[in-house]
Order: structure tokens, then sequence, then C-alpha cells
């Protein structure tokens, strides 16, 4: 399956310990170097911050007063890459809803008429809104136009 948003671009790029590191500081939202050490059982101190500055060094994490996150692009990395979990389990015909420029799949990104599930965040869509907060189209029953597939939806479940 071929995929064009930035994220994807970004997360064949990794390897897999900072894709690994990445998505776990992306679950703690923020935390000290020790917390992660100590969360990562099978990290070496040296390890975990020498990833944790290539990730720096790429954009996707921050550090401010030995406090690391992830950076809004971060975030879109790691959403996509959990988001990437789901490729075997969709039935067969669907693709991954993909995010569109400036959604990162967290915070709150521009006007959006299309649900794309979030399917990291339940009931959420890569604009960062809700299924009922998408304004309507015409011909969609007053819902957001939803990826669908044999009269199933992504957000029915």
């Amino acid at each position: 399956m071929d995929f064009v948003n930035e994220f994807e671009k970004e997360l064949c790029q990794l390897s897999p310990e900072q894709g690994w590191v990445l998505q776990v500081l992306g679950q703690h939202r923020s935390a000290l170097l020790t917390t992660l050490v100590d969360t990562m059982e099978r990290a070496r101190t040296g390890f975990v911050a020498e990833t944790l500055e290539g990730l720096r060094q790429r954009g996707l994490a921050e550090c401010s007063d030995g406090i690391w996150r992830l950076s809004w692009k971060g975030t879109g990395v790691a959403n996509w890459r959990e988001q990437k979990v789901w490729i075997d389990l969709l039935p067969a015909g669907m693709r991954l809803p993909e995010p569109r420029p400036g959604e990162n799949g967290s915070d709150l990104g521009p006007d959006c008429d299309s649900f794309r599930a979030a399917l990291f965040a339940p009931g959420r869509c890569w604009c960062g809104r809700g299924r009922t907060e998408h304004r309507t189209v015409p011909g969609e029953h007053g819902r957001g136009a939803e990826s669908e597939i044999e009269g199933g939806s992504l957000a029915d479940g």
C-alpha cells in the first residue's frame, strides 16, 4: 500500500529503535529521561539518550529543562506509526485513512468536511475532531463523509 503523507515519509527514514522510542514518548506525552529509561526495560540509558537526540535533530522531539516531548510533527509520525498497525486488520479493499496537510491526529487541525478515522483514537478524525463535529456534506444525511466499505464505516465501531 502506497502512502503519500508527510508522516509516512518521515517514518520510513527512522530506524526501528527510533520508531519504538518515538511511540513510547508519544504515549507518555512528556517525560524525564529517567522515566523513559525505566519504561523501556530493554533499553540502556545511552541507547535512549542517543535515540532521543536523533529524534530531536530530525525535529520530532523537543527537550526543555530535561523534559522530553514530541513536537507537532513527531506527534503526527507517532500517530501514523500507530495507525499503520491497523493495515492488516482492515477489510479487503479498505484504504487506511491518512492525514491531510496541517493535521497530526492530536492537535486541532484545519476545518474538515470528510471524517477520516484516526484508528489510534476511536471516534476521532485526523483533524482532531470527533465524528459529530464535522460539517455536513450534501447527501450525507447530516453526517460528515466517512471512509466506508460494504455498508459499514470506520466510525461505526
